[in-house]
């Protein structure tokens, strides 16, 4: 079985993980994208400020569960995962995650990483150019 090299060094700690490409990962994988999706077509407005709360918290513990399980870090690693990277850092790596989980190699996913930061910042129409929504309650 195929095993693909996971670095960990994004989000600055120093691991480098060998990741089974077996069926039992790519169904954890699809899991996770899954729960992700459908916290993107969640309607956040027409939710309460604990709901809404409870259901980011419940998404980022699933995502912290993956990298824990899939990258085999110990409870240190995550408590330095999550006192070092904001949550668009840990965005990010999760993608990262899955892209090389899903054949794409490090320089490609940078590659690809790099157009995109381009692309925003020359289209003003881009998400990454817009402004936040600021909740007022």
């Amino acid at each position: 079985m195929e095993k693909i090299k996971i670095s960990a060094k994004r989000i600055g700690i120093n691991k480098v993980t060998n990741v089974p490409a077996s069926v039992g990962m790519m169904n954890r994988l699809q899991d996770l994208q899954i729960q992700m999706l459908e916290m993107d077509a969640t309607d956040f407005d027409n939710m309460s400020d604990l709901e809404v709360l409870k259901k980011t918290r419940k998404a980022t513990k699933a995502m912290e569960e993956f990298v824990k399980n899939t990258l085999k870090f110990t409870d240190k690693q995550v408590e330095t995962m999550e006192d070092s990277i904001d949550m668009q850092e840990f965005g990010e790596f999760i993608g990262y995650i899955n892209a090389r989980l899903e054949g794409i190699s490090d320089a490609d996913y940078d590659k690809s990483v790099q157009s995109e930061k381009e692309e925003a910042e020359t289209d003003p129409k881009s998400d990454a150019t817009k402004p936040e929504k600021v909740s007022t309650n």
